[in-house]
């Protein structure tokens, strides 16, 4: 079984693109990609990753239940999942001359859920976004404002980022994903 959806399946080769691959695949919500490319490129350039290609899918319910039942055999949906192609990073790691030798120069793939997305955030329930007492203003009806949180999480999974380990890592994550929006919003990306 493939570690990652087909849907970002690449030929191998360890040509160098740094492509940024974005495909919605819903058609509910209104996204705009080339401004998400941007905040994707900012992030790579923060984490020094440009030479990597990244994928992000946007799908709603049945898509996301679906992945998150194949691959972490979990039968209902999420925001959020990220397929890293580095098994190998921890916690912000570069890939090395011999990782990119084994794994080429794909970083991985995130796919968000727009729906629940979006019914988070009208819920007020944001998930991954930080703790209330942070210096962080969002309005409860605002996608574009929520979702730089989600894709920061994601695409910290892919730099080998996890907060499932513990208590120790899961505030390595959340302090990092502070200086990423940090980071976008010094691009006015956020």
């Amino acid at each position: 079984m493939s570690h990652r959806p087909e849907f970002f399946q690449t030929a191998g080769g360890l040509v160098r693109s740094g492509a940024i691959r974005v495909f919605n695949g819903q058609r509910k919500i209104k996204v705009d990609c080339r401004f998400i490319r941007k905040q994707i490129q900012c992030l790579r350039t923060t984490t020094q990753t440009c030479s990597f290609d990244v994928g992000l899918k946007f799908t709603g319910h049945t898509g996301m239940k679906k992945l998150n039942r194949y691959y972490r055999g979990i039968g209902e949906t999420t925001d959020v999942l990220a397929f890293p192609n580095y098994p190998c990073l921890r916690n912000g790691d570069v890939p090395s001359a011999s990782d990119v030798e084994i794994f080429g120069f794909d970083l991985g793939d995130i796919v968000i859920n727009l729906q629940r997305l979006k019914e988070k955030t009208e819920e007020g329930d944001y998930g991954h976004l930080p703790a209330p007492e942070r210096d962080w203003k969002v309005e409860p009806d605002s996608l574009r404002q929520t979702l730089p949180f989600v894709l920061v999480h994601g695409f910290l999974h892919l730099l080998g980022y996890d907060h499932e380990d513990g208590d120790e890592e899961r505030q390595v994550m959340e302090s990092k994903e502070q200086d990423l929006l940090v980071e976008l919003r010094k691009c006015r990306l956020y």
